[in-house]
């Protein structure tokens, strides 16, 4: 039987691209970008003149950054003294950053 989705059993929330923390509306602690391995780069859009709010999200800023690159992965530690088949909910949000289709 598995637990119901809460936030206190998020495992790990990560700000793919940020170099810093985040704190979404609704109370989910976001960490800095980390665990990735391989070549790849940050890419910010905090700066640009035109930034475009992402519809349907109280947390536009979590989309103002993205990590790029050909080969790259992240290695994401889970705690070590969990049993190996525990279940894990994967849950991902993009948005597509790039302005010229």
């Amino acid at each position: 039987m598995m637990k119901s989705l809460s936030y206190k059993n998020i495992v790990h929330s990560i700000d793919c691209g940020n170099y810093m923390k985040y704190r979404s509306f609704d109370g989910i602690n976001y960490k800095s970008d980390q665990y990735f391995k391989g070549s790849s780069e940050f890419v910010d859009y905090y700066n640009e003149q035109e930034t475009i709010k992402v519809k349907k999200t109280v947390d536009s800023e979590l989309y103002l950054t993205q990590r790029q690159g050909q080969h790259f992965a992240y290695q994401i530690p889970l705690n070590n003294d969990q049993p190996e088949t525990k279940n894990y909910i994967l849950i991902l949000n993009f948005a597509e950053q790039c302005k010229n289709f």
